[in-house]
């Protein structure tokens, strides 16, 4: 069972994390004096829209079912963790409905074809139908959850992209700046050697047991042999290795000073470049051949060509982020005071809910 959706429909923004990640609210349920204002059925009017009792009680069925998921014990009424959970539901319905109507201001459409997508997509993860139908019974939730999840997102990156479309451009000074700000620790590259290898050992990855040893170390002796007789490198990895990042560096890695196996580190750095070692190399993994693929390099920083663009597009986002937050920060307050709450209905104190809402809104 996937136990990240619930907190996915928790946040309900996704996308929109630099929107709600500006410090939440400001009040803290300081329109509570206007109770008398929100129906029965509501709990809270916002913008002389309400919030439905059913919504937020739906959510809140969400929340406590993403602690089973977790197995963990649900706050309970009254407590303290259960207060946090009230008011972090009234804020995703509040923000959700915030960037709801600002996005029609904006004239941001919602594209259905993707949201079916996206939720084609969480079907495909699911395995399959029976699958995702206990998933959703699981997390409490419904396919119209999902649904709204994914059109709130693509509101909320629609109204980023609008308002960030004119943002100033990021200057080569700015860029030099920052690069003087961090060479000497960001950009510093510690010296190392490219090497390839094939580990032989637990295909699960655990760590062998002691009478496992000498089996391995006679498979890898029998790869050395294939070796020796011209065999190719990179096609015995993708044979024999059970290291499990194969599959996304074909054995290959960066070998440094420090953080490796003391004896991998070793062999690797007395081999000549294109030798591979000639006795198999135990480590608490098993036993490896190495081959040297390059000579070592030595300490040193990277220079500003090659970090240019990365700088760039980090900056730019950092404006971006910083123009959107300000401005989503603004307009909560606006709604906030064109907003009612039913007694024992709020906002969360700014602190807890800058912390919360950025937490909530980056998972999934």
């Amino acid at each position: 069972m996937n136990v990240r959706r619930p907190f996915l429909l928790l946040a309900a923004l996704g996308a929109a994390s630099v929107l709600v990640a500006c410090g939440g609210s400001s009040g803290g349920g300081s329109s509570s004096s206007k109770a008398a204002d929100v129906p029965a059925d509501s709990v809270a009017v916002v913008n002389g829209k309400p919030i439905l009792k059913k919504d937020f009680d739906h959510l809140i069925a969400i929340g406590l079912a993403s602690y089973k998921a977790r197995q963990q014990d649900a706050p309970k009424a009254g407590t303290q963790a259960y207060e946090l959970l009230k008011q972090q539901a009234v804020q995703i319905l509040f923000q959700r409905m915030i960037i709801r109507e600002e996005a029609n201001k904006q004239g941001v459409k919602v594209d259905q074809a993707k949201v079916t997508e996206e939720l084609n997509n969480l079907k495909t993860q699911a395995g399959s139908a029976a699958k995702f139908q206990q998933q959703l019974k699981d997390s409490g939730a419904t396919e119209q959850d999902y649904v709204d999840t994914f059109t709130v997102q693509q509101l909320a990156q629609g109204l980023y992209d609008k308002l960030t479309k004119s943002t100033a451009a990021v200057t080569d000074a700015e860029i030099q700046q920052q690069y003087d700000k961090d060479k000497a620790t960001v950009y510093k590259v510690a010296a190392s050697r490219k090497v390839a290898h094939i580990l032989l050992g637990p295909k699960d990855g655990s760590t062998p047991t002691a009478k496992d040893y000498p089996k391995y170390k006679a498979q890898a002796e029998d790869v050395i042999k294939q070796l020796k007789a011209g065999a190719d490198f990179t096609k015995l990895v993708d044979k024999y290795s059970v290291d499990p990042g194969k599959t996304q560096n074909q054995g290959v890695y960066d070998v440094t000073k420090t953080g490796f196996d003391p004896d991998f580190t070793k062999a690797s750095y007395a081999l000549k470049t294109g030798e591979f070692t000639q006795e198999p190399v135990k480590s608490q993994f098993g036993y490896h051949i190495i081959k040297a693929l390059a000579d070592p390099t030595k300490d040193g920083t990277k220079s500003l060509a090659e970090v240019k663009a990365q700088i760039k597009s980090q900056l730019e986002e950092a404006r971006k982020n910083k123009s959107v937050a300000a401005w989503f920060a603004d307009i909560q307050k606006q709604y906030e005071g064109k907003s009612s709450f039913a007694t024992g209905y709020s906002l969360p104190p700014t602190t807890t809910a800058a912390a919360t809402t950025a937490g909530a809104a980056t998972t999934g």
